[in-house]
């Protein structure tokens, strides 16, 4: 049976991660899922969270580092099986989620990441027509709708700490700039909770111009490839319409 691991990063939000454990539940119970709590939360709510952090399937630690994607990092160290599923505290598995058609979709899946929707209440979270896929400056993958084999993610040594809101955004450049490969599905898996430091527009934006600084000359190679490809492609055809 395809293995699954959820980590889930928490900071004072102590009905959030109840929600989140709760909504997993099918998952941990039918289904063999492990969950991971990473708690970076102030002394009183990790009691809190303690308590409700339990159960079958269950691991939850306090967070040693700082940050989201310490946090991610660190319970990702801790995941054994074959798939990774991030899911932050107060973020949730779909009410409407076929769980069995999730496991066969990893089972069956030959790539090293599947890419699936997202409800974020207002408007759902899809991914654009291929082709607009690169670069994802605005295109964000949203981990909460992404599941990626263990080795892959580790092979790529997770998150970047020193990004606090784009983590995604820099790991998702890494990983397509590599030629990871990715299946994408039109299926809704998770809620995503809008609120948190990343949605606020003025936290994500400095690091995005950041992210494409660091990246340019590599989008720019990328964009000359396409070009090359294309042309190659014209000039092939174009003979063998001679040929007739």
């Amino acid at each position: 049976m395809t293995s699954l691991a959820i980590v889930t990063i928490t900071r004072n939000d102590h009905e959030g991660l109840k929600q989140t454990l709760a909504s997993a539940g099918v998952l941990r119970e039918q289904f063999g899922v492990k969950h991971i709590v990473v708690d970076g939360s102030d002394p009183g709510i990790v009691e809190q969270n303690r308590n409700v952090a339990h159960g079958s399937g269950i691991t939850y630690v306090v967070q040693t580092g700082r940050g989201i994607s310490e946090a991610f990092n660190q319970g990702i160290a801790l995941v054994d099986t074959e798939w990774i599923w991030c899911v932050n505290g107060g973020d949730s598995v779909h009410s409407k989620l076929d769980a069995a058609f999730l496991m066969k979709c990893l089972e069956h899946s030959v790539a090293e990441g599947i890419i699936f929707d997202v409800d974020c209440g207002t408007h759902r979270s899809s991914r654009p027509p291929v082709q607009l896929m690169w670069p994802p400056l605005e295109n964000w993958i949203v981990h909460s709708g992404t599941f990626l084999r263990t080795s892959v993610l580790r092979r790529f040594n997770g998150f970047k700490s020193n990004y606090k809101a784009a983590m995604d955004a820099e790991l998702w450049m890494r990983m397509l700039h590599a030629g990871v490969k990715f299946d994408m599905i039109s299926y809704v898996v998770s809620y995503f909770a809008p609120g948190g430091y990343s949605s606020i527009g003025s936290n994500s934006a400095g690091e995005i111009l950041r992210l494409a600084r660091e990246f340019r000359w590599r989008i720019f190679k990328r964009w000359i490839g396409q070009m090359v490809y294309i042309i190659s492609s014209w000039n092939k055809f174009r003979k063998q319409k001679k040929r007739r």
